[in-house]
């Protein structure tokens, strides 16, 4: 009998399961666009073929031509097919005043993208990237699809910045995969810092001698492949913190294991900081800003990291006013980064002493003296945390 009974409840169970799944009805969620985009409308019920009879027009409201860029995209990221992309003139009243704005539309055999500029346009099309899927139903072949929709879209911020950093053991192909996602979720700048793999024309030495490393070349090609998609690439020096790239983590010395002559540049003991009272310090420092500057195409900023560093060891540093020598070299180096071009930049961690409750959940390495600093700045340099 309990079995029987048991046969019943497996079988009521089971029967209110399927009537909940027949009578339920999955909503199409609109994908997942990262950021969010501002207005969108969609049907699911009718999807747009991206194939080669898809009519594709591209309007930029400053007169930018933009039709062969998207047409090369299109092609490259949606099954290899050419695609037939014109430029239409236009206005883009309707736009939000911003000159990365952009509206998308696409509907039976037809995408326009309307743009302030061709920052726009590329804002547009790493949308209609992420919105794409696979066509259903095809074996071998791979074709893509939306649906129909329609998208307004500016960014609230006009600086946003990815920090990439090139260890040793990151490839050329990783850094350039770093690049391509930033401007796939719409980065417009990725600030991209060595540790000790970039080959310095003006100072060989200085770096870890066991790698391949980037040369002038690779950074040329990646700031090329950057450009083409919207990404500016800013470069990050270390010039006070992380001088030969050694730490408590690792006790390899990216300098001072193959160049000891080099040993005076650098504070004695962990060599953690460049030697700020060598004159011969900031005669380097400067080659090597210079070099990266040109490398990087002229960016409109330059990161001096400044972060991380150690109270000062050799016995001229320690002979002096600290605080005032790293003044002096932060406005010093500021200085030459404005004069080159630039705008500079700096972490904030040195800023924020150490243990100081109202810096709690934050990230601190100041101390007294560092974290008087903030008043002594240039007002020009801009501090990321």
């Amino acid at each position: 009998m309990n079995a029987i009974k048991m046969s019943l409840v497996a079988v009521t169970v089971c029967l209110i399961a399927c009537v909940r799944a027949e009578g339920s009805e999955w909503k199409f969620q609109w994908p997942a666009v990262v950021p969010a985009v501002a207005e969108h409308e969609c049907r699911a019920d009718l999807q747009v073929a991206l194939d080669a009879d898809l009519g594709v027009e591209v309007t930029c409201a400053d007169g930018a031509k933009g039709a062969a860029w998207v047409a090369e995209k299109m092609s490259a990221w949606f099954g290899g097919l050419a695609f037939a992309a014109r430029d239409v003139a236009g206005a883009a009243d309707d736009l939000a005043e911003n000159p990365e704005a952009y509206a998308l539309e696409a509907e039976k055999g037809r995408l326009v993208i309307r743009a302030r500029t061709l920052k726009g346009v590329r804002w547009a099309m790493m949308t209609l990237r992420q919105i794409a899927q696979p066509v259903r139903g095809t074996f071998g072949r791979l074709a893509y699809e939306v649906p129909a929709f329609r998208v307004k879209d500016a960014p609230e911020t006009a600086f946003r910045a990815l920090h990439l950093c090139a260890f040793p053991e990151v490839t050329i192909p990783r850094l350039e995969h770093g690049i391509r996602m930033a401007a796939y979720y719409k980065f417009n700048y990725v600030i991209l810092e060595f540790v000790g793999t970039y080959r310095f024309r003006c100072c060989p030495w200085y770096g870890f001698g066991d790698i391949r490393g980037v040369t002038a070349e690779d950074m040329r090609r990646l700031v090329k492949v950057a450009r083409d998609l919207g990404v500016t690439l800013v470069p990050a020096f270390p010039s006070w913190g992380h001088a030969t790239l050694a730490g408590s983590v690792s006790s390899k010395n990216g300098v001072l294991e193959r160049s000891p002559e080099y040993a005076p540049l650098f504070e004695p003991g962990t060599d953690w900081n460049w030697c700020l009272t060598n004159p011969e310090t900031h005669r380097v420092i400067d080659a090597m800003v210079a070099e990266l500057y040109e490398v990087f195409d002229r960016p409109p900023f330059f990161h001096l990291c400044c972060d991380e560093a150690s109270p000062p060891e050799c016995a001229t540093c320690c002979g002096t006013n600290y605080s005032q020598v790293v003044s002096a070299h932060i406005a010093r180096m500021c200085d030459k980064v404005v004069r080159l071009g630039a705008r500079p930049m700096i972490w904030h961690d040195m800023l924020l002493k150490k243990g100081d409750e109202r810096w709690k959940g934050f990230y601190a390495n100041g101390t007294d003296e560092t974290s008087a600093l903030v008043r002594k700045l240039p007002k020009d340099l801009i501090v990321c945390d």
